[in-house]
């Protein structure tokens, strides 16, 4: 039997008939569909994700409500244990108001009128229940909170919808950026981690959207020893519950890219692909990912400034998504997820593209750099130049790590893992990601895949050998403890880019940062690079926010959990003047019990 919240199994379920617990309310909601089951009702949705004070009486994967019927009657109905403490009870009354009164996916018209008046009725007679409830098995001190609830309900105005929150806990940690290290709680966090998409970039196949595809592949990376991997192409339209939850389990972060082959910027005209069709994509992607504790990582791009000057154009727009993807998570109350570049190791502009994403203001600078760098080649430190890039980095102001690394001209016995982990790197550097886990036409990776066999190459036993002989380093590392910008670069015939003009978030973008972005268009869409019509119409000086954005502070302040909520409006809507009237009552009497 649940500690704090139940539901008999018997439909037209009677308090009477069973005495241990006590029906507090039941709410009509035949607007849900049976797939909104599990958002309204397990640990994680909206029951268990709105009030913290009630979320240690729930039972690890129990419901606090269900769905019946009831003599025809289609609705919700909350039991609750009599032994359970009143502030417990007042929250899962309050939980009733909460899925009224939230946006719940797969159902609309949340703004209409009718919506609100069937809002008003709801907590109307919550109130009273509650107020029943309160008086005949607790002392009247339970008034003035109960008188909250009503008033939230008389003053509250449809605006923005809540996000879905996670529906399962996660096993892990989040990890956060601040100084110019990434940290684990009080503990420096290290990459060690390997580049992750089986099948390559022609097949564009999701492998966290296939457990049977991620339960084939974990044993494999926890033989190897790594915590981070990165997937290139996920599928924002699908789940990824299953496959998240198995990496928690193995201690594994996820580091994805929001692109994909039909969802990106164009290298080739950057403008019209920024748009609100890709934007709607790149923002599902981020809905999707933020609510697992072990999604460590966004990247905006990947490689799009290359080796050409009129590559550097496309800048602006990178750095655009950066600043979107920020103020969409900050818009929307999600966790705040670090968004950073994949930059092609390019000595001619490596070091202003990694000005250029650390400067300015906070909301559009990047909460870490990374980039893709082969220039190990079975050397050493200071022959592969490494010792200059640090130099280089020193003082950037940002974690720092490898995207990608693993040449392959000289064989490979990954000495660079020895480096990453060697005090003459983890002052500037936070690890690196090996390229890649699966043998793909290029020859880079380390298994073979045939269906749901995994054969391991001989470096695979390389890199496991060096996983184990060089762990991370305890302590901080001597990492950084603030973090700061820099200097933009200037313009010239290699970097094309005016440090002050950013592009302003397309008008018909802006409705995501309330709205959400809504279901995803998965890796099958149209794509987005065509869709000119909705691209943004004009730049804004110094990377400022888009003006219906409040910008979010760097990541390199940490990241927190949001607590999540319905925005209420500041005007006070019509309502029945009964329920006015009770709540002041209520409240006033209860305040001066308190």
């Amino acid at each position: 039997m649940f500690c704090c919240a139940s539901w008999p199994a018997q439909a037209g379920f009677d308090s009477a008939a069973d005495e241990s617990h006590v029906v507090v309310g039941e709410v009509g909601l035949t607007a849900i569909s049976k797939e909104d089951k599990r958002y309204a009702g397990h640990r994680g949705g909206v029951c268990s994700g709105y009030f913290k004070m009630a979320r240690r009486g729930v039972p690890e994967g129990r419901e606090v409500v269900r769905h019946t019927v009831d003599g025809g009657w289609r609705g919700w109905r909350l039991a609750v244990a009599k032994s359970c403490t009143y502030r417990k009870r007042l929250a899962y009354m309050y939980c009733i108001f909460q899925i009224r009164s939230t946006r719940i996916p797969k159902t609309k018209a949340r703004s209409s009128e009718k919506w609100m008046d069937r809002r008003r009725s709801t907590v109307f007679h919550l109130f009273l229940e509650s107020a029943r409830f309160a008086a005949s098995n607790f002392n009247m001190k339970s008034f003035a909170a109960l008188g909250l609830v009503a008033l939230s309900a008389v003053s509250a105005k449809p605006t923005a919808t809540t996000p879905e929150q996670p529906v399962k806990a996660r096993a892990v940690t989040a990890v956060t950026a601040s100084g110019n290290a990434f940290w684990k709680g009080s503990e420096r966090f290290y990459i060690r981690g390997i580049d992750y998409q089986p099948g390559g970039s022609s097949k564009n196949v999701d492998p966290l959207a296939d457990t049977s595809i991620c339960e084939r592949d974990i044993p494999y990376f926890e033989k190897l020893g790594v915590n981070v991997i990165r997937v290139y192409s996920v599928d924002n339209s699908k789940n990824h519950d299953e496959c998240m939850q198995k990496l928690a389990d193995a201690g594994i972060y996820l580091v994805a890219d929001v692109n994909n082959p039909l969802y990106s910027i164009n290298r080739a005209d950057p403008h019209p692909s920024y748009n609100a069709v890709y934007l709607q994509s790149v923002f599902a992607t981020v809905e999707e990912f933020a609510k697992y504790d072990n999604t460590l990582a966004f990247f905006s791009g990947n490689e799009v400034i290359h080796d050409g000057a009129n590559t550097t154009l496309t800048a602006p727009y990178v750095k655009a998504v950066t600043r979107d993807m920020k103020n969409y998570m900050a818009s929307r109350g999600l966790r705040h997820v670090p968004v950073g570049y994949s930059a092609a190791d390019v000595a001619d502009n490596r070091m202003q593209t990694a000005e250029y994403f650390n400067c300015g203001s906070d909301d559009a600078r990047s909460d870490f750099f990374a980039f893709n760098d082969y220039s190990w080649c079975n050397t050493n430190f200071k022959e592969a130049g490494w010792d200059v890039k640090v130099k280089n980095f020193t003082d950037y102001g940002l974690p720092i790590f490898l995207s990608e690394y693993g040449c392959i001209t000289n064989g490979r016995d990954f000495g660079e893992i020895e480096a990453l982990m060697s005090d003459e790197m983890t002052s500037v550097y936070s690890g690196g990601l090996m390229y890649e886990y699966s043998l793909e036409e290029n020859d880079y990776g380390i298994v073979t895949i045939d269906g749901d066999k995994v054969k391991e190459e001989p470096e695979f036993a390389s890199l496991v050998n060096a996983m184990s002989k060089y762990p991370a380093p305890t302590g901080a590392g001597g990492a950084a403890s603030t973090t700061h910008s820099v200097a933009c670069p200037t313009s010239d015939s290699i970097w094309m880019v005016d440090p002050s003009e950013i592009p302003t978030i397309p008008k018909a973008a802006e409705k995501y940062m309330t709205d959400g972005a809504g279901d995803g268009p998965g890796l099958k869409g149209d794509g987005s690079q065509q869709a000119g019509d909705s691209a943004s119409e004009g730049e804004t000086t110094g990377g400022t926010a888009s003006p219906t954005t409040s910008g979010s502070s760097s990541g390199a302040t940490g990241s927190s959990n949001a607590a999540p909520g319905v925005t209420f409006g500041s005007s006070v809507e019509r309502a029945p003047l009964i329920i006015s009237g009770l709540t002041v009552m209520f409240t006033l009497f209860g305040a001066v019990l308190l």
